[in-house]
């Protein structure tokens, strides 16, 4: 039979593994976000776990296209990276 104080011991070990296994899960749901690119690669989209659009980047070749067109392309690939 354990003593009181093996069992606090034990127990407190047993809290310590699961915040660290916490820690691992909330540090990968962070890191969880996606990011796609237009086929041509003019448009890169990276979004946040929720879904939430973090950061766009256009090549000089985005420029050239007219902003329908590149709006169009950056809500389809911010649709790609949310997949």
């Amino acid at each position: 039979m354990k003593t009181p104080e093996e069992w606090m011991r034990d127990f407190e070990a047993k809290i310590a593994d699961a915040r660290a296994k916490a820690a691992v899960v909330q540090e990968g749901l962070a890191n969880a976000g996606g990011s796609a690119s237009s086929d041509d690669g003019v448009v890169t989209v990276v979004v946040a776990p929720n879904g939430a659009l973090t950061d766009v980047e256009l090549t000089d070749a985005a420029l050239r296209k007219s902003p329908a067109q590149l709006s169009a392309e950056i809500v389809e690939v911010a649709r790609k990276a949310r997949r």
